[in-house]
């Protein structure tokens, strides 16, 4: 890969904020000004036959997967992590919206990394937040994409090379004309929405959970697709093929010839598939009431039992 310039993050007031409270708020990526909204619906599948990983329809609905190092980068091997999500609504302007986080946000270096989303003006810009132990790192804003409301997209942030961040972006919507998943035939690749050649070099790593959806006080509204992660040696060379497999098999490992290459991936919100088998904890409302009304009905069967 060709190293592009590295870019000098210009921070307007959102994100003047949105970075002080990085070091000052453990929770800065789940702040929220909002009210309650209309649910959306928890259909395990939509019309574009992607799964529901994760109804989102206001705060405190989100999976947690249980933190390893499988799961954070490292300077030995390649990393890609990749989800499909789905907005109830575009941000509004100068709102940054993060739906992933494995940070240590109570820690004094405040080492992991966050993706998300911002609004300026008429243009959708991908965030990502990169930083290791020491205090190395930085937000990073990418190129802007064509996410529309209730669309699929999806995002797959990479570091490959020791060095380089990239981020592709695939919208359903701008990148099939019907709205459906292309087949394995069809020309289809994301969109490279930028790279930065990071100097000095920044591995990330957390102890914390992966968190993707909205704790207590989130902005995301909308769904979590399919999720997952790779680490593997070679990846700069299988990038392009495997980001194609992301989009027309998105419920499957895009490397099914390697499993140990798959650190991670989640398709029903509730276990992970890889060999890892990370521990998911799915704390949406729909799973809340699910185990509600399973403890209720064991207690009436127990009840009638007795009598």
């Amino acid at each position: 890969m060709a190293a592009l310039a590295e870019r000098k993050l210009i921070y307007p007031l959102f994100l003047s904020v949105l970075f002080i409270a990085a070091f000052t708020v453990p929770v800065f990526f789940f702040l929220n000004l909002n009210s309650r909204e209309e649910e959306e619906s928890p259909d395990v599948h939509d019309e574009s036959g992607i799964p529901v990983t994760l109804a989102v329809p206001d705060a405190n609905n989100f999976i947690s997967v249980a933190s390893s190092d499988a799961l954070s980068p490292s300077a030995d091997s390649e990393f890609l992590f990749w989800v499909w999500f789905r907005l109830k609504k575009l941000p509004e302007e100068g709102e940054a919206v993060v739906f992933v986080a494995k940070i240590d946000a109570t820690e004094r270096s405040n080492s992991g990394y966050t993706i998300g989303i911002t609004r300026e003006g008429d243009r959708i810009l991908p965030i990502v937040y990169w930083r290791d132990e020491s205090g190395v790192g930085e937000s990073h804003t990418f190129a802007d994409m064509s996410i529309f409301p209730r669309d699929w997209t999806m995002l797959a942030l990479s570091f490959t090379g020791g060095k380089y961040l990239s981020l592709h972006g695939y919208s359903l919507n701008a990148g099939s004309a019907d709205g459906e998943i292309p087949s394995q035939s069809d020309d289809v690749a994301p969109e490279l929405l930028g790279a930065y050649e990071l100097d000095p070099v920044v591995v990330p790593f957390s102890t914390k959970p992966l968190v993707l959806g909205a704790l207590s006080n989130g902005r995301f509204r909308g769904k979590i697709g399919p999720f997952g992660m790779l680490k593997t040696e070679d990846l700069r060379q299988k990038l392009p093929s495997v980001l194609k497999h992301l989009i027309t098999h998105h419920s499957e490992s895009p490397l099914a010839a390697d499993s140990a290459a798959l650190s991670l991936l989640v398709v029903n919100g509730e276990e992970d598939l890889s060999s890892y088998h990370h521990e998911v904890k799915n704390r949406s409302a729909r799973v809340r009431r699910r185990k509600k009304d399973n403890g209720n009905n064991h207690q009436n069967q127990e009840e009638n039992a007795e009598d």
